[in-house]
């Protein structure tokens, strides 16, 4: 961080930080003008920025200023003149967090339902799914197995693939197979929505998983915050250490505790998380083989009515190259027309997803993956790519 955004970020936490106690001082005057300026200070921080934090750091900006809107508000209303802090509502968002106020400084955290995905529900992947049964789940379900054997089990998972290949589907499984609560967190939210508090969150998301005796916590977008350390102060440099250390001693105390991380640029994570006791399982999510193909696509057309003129071998080839969410995306595009055809004669009667229908959507829907990103993928599962 050069001298000038080192600054602007000193400055902004002073600002940010003067609004935060105003407000809960009751001063609403006050906690406008330092909120304001905090913002407009971390705009110009964020112009300084690039990639993912310039857009945490933006949408951070536009948070502060919708807070100073509703602070305009409450100077309008009676208030008493100590106002006290709003409670911590329970509604949870993605499975993961649920925050006291929309900048709070302190994260609560509540795990989401236990899924109702198998892996039955995930197409093909014979290969991942075996290992995950091999390396997490009988280790869990099975103890004095691999005691007996003194095979050691543990640590945590890095599931590494293209967007779309199903991670999350895949955490959700072994989470419903365990039988253990589930917490789901999207890293990038981490770093938009606390950033400069975000350790804190870490350890007490940690914590509460902690309290829970048998957890899982997927942290899907680990790049976000387990990228390599620079030699420049950063949030990831911060946030780094914090990570190791509670993932170190996560699944040490007993129980059935475990984080998997997901990822699509593996050869970004910082490689403290992959020694012993941390990250030790490494997974690949590959692209859908023709097998895995086909059951995504008989799988979405099961309860629409479907010509018998539809080829679905030829689909299947057609969607060599296509992740999971790619092939779905493509099956539902080739139901749009013959809805249409329905409701303009206001009939369902001989309508079906016809050759035509299929062609059609093939145009306008394509594949999501990049060549490269393939090829990257690729050398780092062999191991050239660190």
């Amino acid at each position: 961080m050069d001298n000038k955004a080192e600054f602007l970020y000193e400055a902004f936490n002073i600002h940010y930080n003067r609004g935060v106690a105003a407000r809960e001082n009751g001063n609403v005057k006050e906690a406008k003008r330092e909120l304001l300026t905090a913002a407009e200070t971390l705009s110009k921080l964020a112009d300084l920025s690039s990639g993912e934090l310039k857009t945490a750091r933006k949408e951070r900006v536009m948070r502060l200023l919708e807070i100073v809107e509703n602070l305009e508000e409450e100077d309008a209303a009676p208030e008493p003149t100590v106002r006290k802090p709003d409670s911590a509502p329970k509604n949870q968002s993605r499975g993961g967090k649920s925050a006291k106020t929309a900048e709070s400084t302190e994260t609560q955290w509540v795990s989401a339902e236990l899924p109702d995905v198998t892996f039955a529900d995930i197409a093909g992947l014979d290969d991942v799914k075996l290992a995950i049964k091999q390396r997490i789940i009988n280790p869990r379900l099975h103890p004095d197995f691999y005691k007996a054997f003194d095979k050691k089990a543990g640590g945590g998972v890095l599931m590494y693939g293209l967007p779309g290949t199903g991670k999350t589907m895949i955490a959700k499984a072994i989470a419903a197979e365990v039988g253990c609560k589930f917490y789901s967190v999207r890293c990038s939210d981490i770093v938009s929505k606390w950033f400069g508090e975000a350790e804190r969150n870490i350890k007490n998301l940690f914590e509460t998983a902690r309290g829970d005796g048998e957890a899982i916590i997927f942290m899907d977008e680990f790049e976000a915050i387990g990228a390599r350390r620079t030699g420049s102060e950063s949030a990831t440099n911060r946030l780094v250490p914090e990570l190791l250390t509670q993932i170190q001693g996560f699944g040490s105390g007993g129980g059935m505790l475990m984080v998997i991380a997901a990822t699509n640029r593996p050869w970004d994570i910082d490689s403290a998380f992959m020694r012993p006791g941390r990250l030790t399982q490494r997974l690949y999510i590959p692209l859908p083989d023709e097998k895995a193909r086909q059951f995504l696509i008989e799988k979405a057309f099961k309860k629409a009515p479907l010509s018998p003129d539809v080829d679905i071998a030829d689909l299947v080839y057609h969607t060599e190259g296509y992740t999971p969410a790619d092939i779905i995306e493509l099956c539902e595009a080739c139901k749009v027309m013959p809805i249409d055809r329905a409701i303009e004669k206001n009939s369902l009667e001989g309508e079906m997803i016809t050759p035509e229908d299929i062609e059609a959507a093939k145009k306008t829907v394509k594949s999501s993956v990049q060549h490269n990103d393939v090829v990257m993928l690729e050398k780092f599962e062999r191991g050239e790519l660190t």
